[in-house]
């Protein structure tokens, strides 16, 4: 009988638990804050395929949230089992789900795929874990890949030379060319010293046979010593998940710097810009003027690397075409000054090719490009102040959308709110 009464309080406190959730969550649905875009200039097409991801603060009340075209959906208005999921699963991958239900079943990342018209790949680091020597071995690529045309998954297993050179290893990009399969990964080599030793290594797979090539080094990195440390960045678009033959990363060099107090930080001392190309094999470095070298790069999905840089009354955006190796344009946007952004002495910026202050003090919030235009955020959200988006072109300089961020319900007067992004994406 006891059994019994312990299996009924057990149903009885998950039902309670399961009702106070929807109960909490129809509570807490009216009273949220809604947010929409309210149209300045340009047109709306763009800002539809616009969707921020962030944090809403409000008398000591803290709700996740999206903001789209569509309107706003907060973490507490989803059911049970979309919570536990999260909210940050990104529209490329929800699309490739409702594509490719069976090929995407288990996989997650933007990094490990590849797409094109007549392929999806899907690329991930396996080994296994040694609880005794805490320890990574067995190395190997798991490879899956989708022939659209005969909606054919073909699956395979590349295992990797040389393993004990190895400590980690994980899967940064993946391309396709001329039917053979390019798997960049940042492999952690297995060192003598206190130094962390590290690199970028590509394995190149042959798709039809199911077998790996050839594979090499990129660049290989140490971080972690007393005297200097370098770090490596690959900066290909992750949303660009069909990309080009050329892999370009940027290698800063930091070298330790006494402050006033006694105490010493890192600070970058040099910074060089690269690229590899998958066909030819051939490493880069590229000519970067000097006043671009500190300046913001975004990520890049084309044919150019684009700088942003602090101006007294917005954004400087530079084109710097990676073939050609020079600048090829640049222009200035005007943007709505932060509420506690400083002032930036122009002068002494053009003097030096450095800002006053550091593009980490920044005009702008939350940037993504797509298809040639950059979609930028700058401003904050808050109960006085509106954050604003520009759609921008890269070729000209044009604005294509302008807008703000609107609250939409009627708060009480008085009522302090901030608003903090964290991401952005765009169909």
């Amino acid at each position: 009988m006891k059994r019994y009464w312990e299996l009924i309080i057990i149903a009885a406190f998950a039902i309670f638990v399961i009702g106070a959730f929807y109960i909490q969550k129809a509570v807490a649905e009216n009273q949220l804050p809604t947010f929409e875009w309210k149209k300045q200039a340009g047109n709306d097409d763009f800002i539809a395929r616009a969707q921020l991801g962030g944090s809403l603060m409000e008398d000591l009340y803290h709700n996740e949230l999206m903001i789209s075209a569509d309107g706003t959906t907060y973490r507490s208005e989803l059911s049970l089992v979309e919570e536990l999921e999260g909210m940050r699963k990104h529209p490329i991958i929800e699309e490739l789900q409702a594509e490719h239900r069976n090929f995407m079943r288990g996989k997650d990342g933007l990094t490990r795929f590849y797409e094109d018209d007549k392929l999806l790949v899907y690329a991930e680091a396996d080994s296994k874990w040694d609880r005794q020597t805490y320890t990574e071995s067995d190395f190997q690529l798991n490879i899956d890949v989708l022939y659209k045309d005969k909606n054919d998954k073909v699956s395979f297993t590349v295992n990797i030379p040389n393993q004990d050179d190895y400590r980690y290893m994980m899967v940064e990009d993946v391309v396709v060319t001329n039917e053979n399969l390019h798997v960049i990964t940042r492999n952690e080599l297995v060192t003598t010293d206190d130094q962390m030793s590290n690199e970028l290594r590509i394995y190149r797979i042959n798709l039809t046979g199911e077998k790996l090539i050839n594979e090499e080094s990129i660049v290989t990195y140490t971080n972690g010593g007393e005297d200097n440390n370098t770090e490596i960045m690959l900066l290909q678009d992750p949303e660009d998940i069909e990309k080009n033959n050329d892999i370009v990363f940027q290698a800063d060099y930091y070298e330790p710097e006494q402050l006033e107090d006694g105490s010493y930080q890192d600070v970058v001392k040099d910074s060089k810009l690269f690229t590899f190309n998958l066909e030819t094999r051939e490493k880069v470095q590229l000519d970067i003027p000097k006043k671009l070298q500190k300046q913001e790069i975004i990520p890049v999905n084309d044919d150019n690397i684009y700088f942003l840089h602090n101006t007294a009354k917005g954004i400087e955006i530079t084109t710097f075409a990676i073939a050609e190796q020079k600048v090829t344009n640049s222009f200035q946007i005007e943007l709505p000054k932060q509420p506690d952004m400083p002032e930036i002495d122009e002068k002494a910026a053009e003097l030096t090719g450095e800002t006053a202050v550091t593009d980490a003090e920044i005009n702008w919030g939350q940037y993504r490009m797509k298809d040639g235009k950059l979609y930028i955020t700058s401003g904050k959200q808050t109960e006085s102040s509106n954050l604003s988006m520009h759609v921008v072109d890269l070729n000209n300089g044009d604005i294509l959308y302008k807008g703000k961020l609107e609250r939409t319900d009627n708060p009480k007067a008085g009522t302090a709110y901030s608003l903090d992004f964290y991401e952005m994406t765009v169909k």
